[in-house]
């Protein structure tokens, strides 16, 4: 209601000035914004917790669960997005940042620049996500084939169609219960960036991997690691620093 009477008053300023000569948007001064509360407390996600995760999937014949898992925490990719992936665009050859990840062969829709939102590509961690995506694969074909389907979406309903945002929330409510972790989709966009951190990442290379165009404000949004617990190479420099004047020191 504050939004649209702020935008409605901005009309007023801007096309019936003539008619109203005095008039003054005071919403902004008047109108409090109302304060943002977190619809659930935020999740942190630790490597160990993922794979397990992955394990139990495949351990209870959930194998494209455990795909659609691994894609999330290799990726930070949206549900919407996710889904628009097919196997078309996965190609191990093409491959970025000397073949540590995969980049989508083609681009997809993501979030941003109005209904049509803004077509790039995206990047996926190699090692995290090929390996298990090969396994579902033939069982993929056989759903498809025995359900007379055929696109090439990557992740599939029982009856083989593509599958919604909704056939993905249910399986993340039950990854709730498997894991006893509270989960959501956006935790593991908070996974991969915090990871990455952890293992010595600049942000700037994270931002170039997770293609922000406000990369800082997004980094701090997701990067969960405080800056006592990231890899610094500085830490190094000073081990060795410390180290030689602790030798060559005669004070004690």
């Amino acid at each position: 209601m504050r939004s649209l009477l702020n935008s409605f008053s901005d009309f007023i300023i801007d096309y019936m000035d003539e008619d109203f000569p005095d008039f003054k948007n005071i919403v902004n001064k008047a109108v409090q914004k109302v304060p943002k509360i977190l619809v659930r407390k935020k999740t942190i996600i630790m490597p160990e917790q993922v794979y397990k995760l992955r394990d139990d999937l495949i351990n209870i014949e959930k194998l494209q669960q455990a795909t659609y898992l691994m894609l999330l925490a290799a990726s930070g990719a949206r549900i919407s997005e996710s889904l628009r992936i097919t196997t078309d665009m996965i190609d191990e050859n093409n491959t970025a940042f000397d073949g540590l990840f995969l980049e989508t062969a083609e681009e997809l829709k993501t979030k941003g620049h109005g209904k049509n939102g803004l077509m790039m590509t995206r990047f996926i961690i190699t090692d995290v996500f090929l390996p298990i995506y090969k396994k579902w694969l033939p069982e993929r074909e056989k759903i498809m084939r025995e359900n007379n389907q055929n696109h090439n979406f990557i992740f599939i309903s029982k009856d083989g169609s593509p599958a919604k945002v909704s056939t993905v929330n249910s399986w993340i409510e039950s990854w709730e219960k498997l894991a006893g972790l509270n989960l959501y989709a956006h935790c593991f966009r908070h996974f991969i960036v915090s990871d990455l951190t952890r293992k010595g990442c600049s942000s700037d290379f994270i931002i170039a991997v997770m293609k922000w165009k406000s990369g800082g404000v997004m980094f701090n949004i997701y990067n969960d690691i405080e800056d006592k617990d990231r890899k610094w190479k500085e830490v190094d420099k000073l081990k060795d620093v410390f180290k030689i004047n602790s030798t060559t020191s005669t004070d004690l």
